[in-house]
């Protein structure tokens, strides 16, 4: 049993070609302001929009500040996010 998981760990330490494809997987979290937004449903309905964006690990917002915090890895985009959020009207201001 030690040997097969050495084996199987081997390959990916050294960087053999097994077949596996790696992709860039590392979260970016970025927090930005909505003028938009003025009430909780406004929230609610950007955290529901980009949360069905493949790559969207979480998205919180708070409607005092008008800012939403979201984290996203690929295949989630900052220009993707930007693009949906122009469509529902509520167009970002980065901070």
């Amino acid at each position: 049993m030690l040997s097969l998981i050495y084996f199987c760990y081997v390959p990916v330490v050294f960087g053999y070609n097994t077949g596996i494809r790696y992709e860039d997987t590392s979260m970016t979290s970025k927090t930005f302001e909505v003028p938009n937004i003025g009430c909780a449903g406004c929230v609610q309905a950007i955290t529901n929009e980009l949360s069905d964006l493949e790559g969207v690990a979480s998205v919180n917002g708070d409607v005092s500040s008008k800012t939403m915090h979201i984290e996203y890895a690929p295949p989630a985009t900052w220009e993707g996010i930007v693009e949906t959020l122009k469509e529902i009207d509520y167009p970002p201001v980065a901070k």
